[in-house]
């Protein structure tokens, strides 16, 4: 058992990491937020494309567009990546739990927030770069194409999004490890642990199925612009 001074402590520490990077998160939410205004002003490209698809002669991708979706690419690639590695350090974190090392817990959980840290950086690129592939998708020919690469950028935004649940579900476990090292763990929090886990464990899958449909969305505008 842990000394109750000791407990005190943890939880300081604990309440100070939270406040440090939930700013980080917030900045992600409003970048987001950003983009799907930026997307919704755009949504008549994907309106007007079946009208259009008679033009279909000329191919045309602004360079702008071509080095945000590089841009983009790697962000990408880099979330699902890190995501990965966080999602399978998960069962690493409820066996501490299992054995009654919340402390041991805590600290898993921690590092995967620290990690969370680049995945937030990546976020916030991934979010940047999908609003400026908005803001080209009217340039882009053929129309189809054009249509294509919306359904991506929403696609991608999806992504985004589903990295704050992630994030913020990872924080409550954080917590609720917090109130099982205080008073020597309970079966209502050890059930919460597990739900956690296991929605975590979700959305790392839904994640990385996000990612699979932008790049096959990607793949497919450029069969039509190549």
């Amino acid at each position: 058992m842990i000394a109750l001074g000791n407990a005190r402590h943890m939880k300081l520490e604990v309440k100070r990491f939270v406040n440090k990077h939930k700013k980080d998160w917030v900045l992600i939410a409003v970048t987001a937020f950003a983009t799907v205004f930026t997307i919704i002003g755009l949504s008549y490209v994907s309106g007007t494309a079946v009208s259009n698809s008679s033009i279909t002669a000329s191919v045309y991708v602004p360079l702008d567009f071509l080095e945000s979706r590089n841009r983009a690419a790697d962000a990408a690639q880099r979330i699902t990546d890190l995501t990965n590695i966080s999602a399978s350090n998960l069962g690493s974190i409820s066996d501490a739990d299992q054995r009654g090392d919340y402390a041991g817990g805590i600290k898993l959980v921690s590092a995967e927030i620290e990690r969370n840290k680049k995945i937030g950086d990546a976020a916030i690129d991934l979010s940047e770069e999908l609003r400026e592939m908005a803001k080209n998708l009217n340039s882009v020919k053929p129309s189809d194409a054009s249509s294509l690469g919306f359904r991506a950028v929403t696609t991608g935004i999806e992504l985004v999004q589903r990295l704050v649940s992630y994030n913020n579900n990872m924080h409550e476990l954080l917590n609720t490890l917090q109130t099982r090292l205080n008073n020597g763990g309970d079966d209502s929090t050890r059930a919460r642990i597990e739900e956690l886990i296991n929605a975590l464990n979700d959305e790392a899958k839904v994640i990385n199925q996000l990612d699979s449909d932008y790049k096959n969305l990607m793949g497919q505008f450029d069969n039509l612009t190549g």
